[in-house]
């Protein structure tokens, strides 16, 4: 409730009565920070892997022979205390503000280098669009306790039980 109480307030500061548009939604900097932190914590792609095409050496020196395959977990390294701090396994959308974004190599939820996804800015700025309108509608309160939500991991991060929320018109 604090963080959705913090966006309500950004939209009514940036926004006012003002549709969102291309150009203001770039300046909803605690809601894209609420992006950030949930896409870190819950990667669309949670597990990975890539196959060396030719003999490669890693940035920190490791040799990978052609046909070698490479496995990693975003969903893993977005809870790592060593990348994130104590409080890794926390949700603070705080810890985006005032800093420099990570390497896409320490927060690969849009994969990174050569293979980052094309859709990125644009599928930030759905993100956005889509938070905003939402919010200065309505409320969303979960109807059924968190531990009742099950995720799915396969390809992409889903949640096969669902996410049953109560809707409460904002007045």
């Amino acid at each position: 409730p604090e963080v959705e109480q913090k966006i309500v307030a950004e939209l009514e500061r940036v926004l006012g009565d003002e549709p969102v548009t291309f150009e203001n939604s770039s300046k909803l900097t605690y809601l894209q920070s609420v992006i950030n932190e949930g896409l870190r914590l819950h990667p669309s792609v949670p597990l990975d892997s890539k196959v060396a095409v030719a003999d490669d050496t890693l940035p920190d020196g490791t040799f990978m022979p052609r046909g070698t395959v490479l496995q990693f977990s975003p969903y893993a390294m977005g809870r790592s205390v060593e990348l994130w701090g104590e409080d890794a396994e926390a949700f603070r959308p705080e810890r985006w503000e005032h800093r420099a974004p990570p390497s896409p190599y320490e927060y690969p939820v849009f994969n990174a280098g050569p293979r980052e996804c094309l859709g990125k800015r644009l599928a930030w700025v759905e993100m956005r669009a889509c938070l905003a309108q939402v919010l200065r509608a309505v409320r969303l309160e979960l109807a059924v306790p968190w531990e009742s939500v099950r995720m799915d991991f396969q390809l992409t991060l889903g949640m096969s039980s669902g996410l049953p929320c109560r809707v409460v018109p904002r007045s």
